[in-house]
């Protein structure tokens, strides 16, 4: 019974070993990424000198694939095996997402059809990033800082919570388009999913709670009070926990390794990237951050305007945006750029969700054969930016 399962999933066990690579190319190679920094932490913890912060799961998962080591080397190593596991159930939940959305769309394509699509857009999507220029890399010296890319290597909580993130963006799309009454079953798999946004990362929360009430709102509206409150159950779960975090790590200040106190505040508009760039480049950074999903959404406005799977994207991807231009932390973890990460798991859902819109539009014959080659040139050269990127940190030493 082993073998019909592993022989259906060796596509996720391939992707498994080309990230356990991936890792340990970045752990032998690139010094000071989150990964060992992150392992650090754990050495600590273990040492007893600091205790583990209120999003523990991460650290508690390596400590404990570790076997409880308090050796680098162990947990370098755990740290490369579980997140290996986050990629592959990424692109395994990707892979999923695409199946099931063109098999809703009646684009008289086979499942075998389907299938390959799937494999190769979830594939391709674990590479997608930001499109570099000679500037940022040649005079900058940067590839990544001042993007918004759709995937991370160096940010092990931001790693390990893509496949949560991606999978409550997608049960709350399914809750958001559904004309039937949310269940109590799926009510407890939205909160748990939530939960363990919350106890790896809570940033993607950041943009989900306020967003989804909104939408929840203008399905709903007041009329239907009950069950706008019913519905918002998972939103206030994420919401207390918020609460209790921000008064754990900036009151209590558990699991907190900076010498100086931190606190989250209002700044000048763009604080974070006027630290390492131009203001005149900063538009051309989300130009090109956003080069795939823009063209197709100023040629294809008219068309996809109504659509709910656009429409949620956008509106996560603008307030994740807005949060991080305008808030920021001071003190300690004024360099961390924690009010960032939201962004590039809503990059990522921008990326996947207009990737299905496209495809969508291109099987029903209603995207013009120029767009067609300019979108797939444009999404190539995403991809093939993801995988220069691992040529430059090779040569730079650097991830940024």
């Amino acid at each position: 019974m082993i073998f019909p399962l592993l022989k259906k999933n060796i596509d996720t066990l391939l992707i498994a070993g080309l990230s356990g690579l991936l890792f340990w190319f970045i752990i032998a190679v690139v010094p000071n990424t989150d990964i060992m920094f992150h392992s650090w932490m754990l050495m600590k913890f273990h040492a007893g000198t600091i205790s583990l912060p209120p999003n523990f799961l991460y650290y508690l998962l390596v400590y404990s694939l570790s076997c409880f080591s308090g050796e680098e080397q162990d947990l370098f190593i755990a740290s490369g095996i579980l997140l290996s596991i986050a990629v592959s159930a990424k692109y395994l939940i990707t892979k999923k997402i695409v199946r099931t959305y063109l098999s809703n769309q009646d684009l008289n394509l086979s499942a075998s059809q389907i299938g390959r699509i799937s494999i190769l857009l979830a594939f391709s999507m674990l590479f997608l990033f930001a499109i570099p220029d000679g500037y940022n890399v040649f005079q900058l010296k940067f590839y990544y800082l001042g993007r918004t890319t759709a995937n991370i290597w160096h940010n092990s909580t931001t790693i390990a919570l893509m496949p949560f993130a991606l999978l409550l963006f997608w049960k709350q799309y399914k809750v958001l388009h559904s004309l039937e009454k949310v269940s109590n079953r799926t009510l407890f798999i939205l909160s748990v999913l939530v939960i363990f946004n919350c106890i790896i990362k809570p940033s993607f929360l950041f943009v989900y709670i306020p967003i989804t009430g909104l939408f929840l709102l203008h399905k709903f509206g007041f009329k239907q009070f009950r069950a706008l409150l019913r519905n918002s159950i998972p939103l206030l779960v994420g919401a207390i926990l918020i609460l209790i975090f921000q008064a754990l790590i900036y009151q209590y200040e558990l699991g907190q390794y900076q010498p100086t106190k931190s606190k989250v505040e209002l700044v000048r508009a763009f604080n974070f990237w006027l630290t390492y760039l131009p203001a005149w480049y900063i538009p051309f950074c989300f130009l090109l951050s956003y080069a795939f999903p823009i063209f197709f959404l100023v040629l294809n406005f008219k068309q996809i305007k109504g659509d709910k799977i656009f429409l949620y994207p956008i509106a996560l991807v603008l307030f994740g945006l807005l949060l991080s231009i305008f808030i920021d932390e001071s003190g300690g973890r004024s360099e961390h750029g924690n009010f960032t990460w939201q962004n590039h798991i809503c990059c990522y859902i921008l990326m996947l969700t207009t990737a299905l819109l496209a495809l969508k539009l291109h099987f029903k014959n209603q995207l013009p054969k120029w767009q067609s080659y300019i979108l797939m040139a444009l999404y190539l050269l995403h991809f093939v930016s993801g995988i220069l990127y691992f040529v430059y940190m090779g040569y730079s030493k650097s991830f940024l």
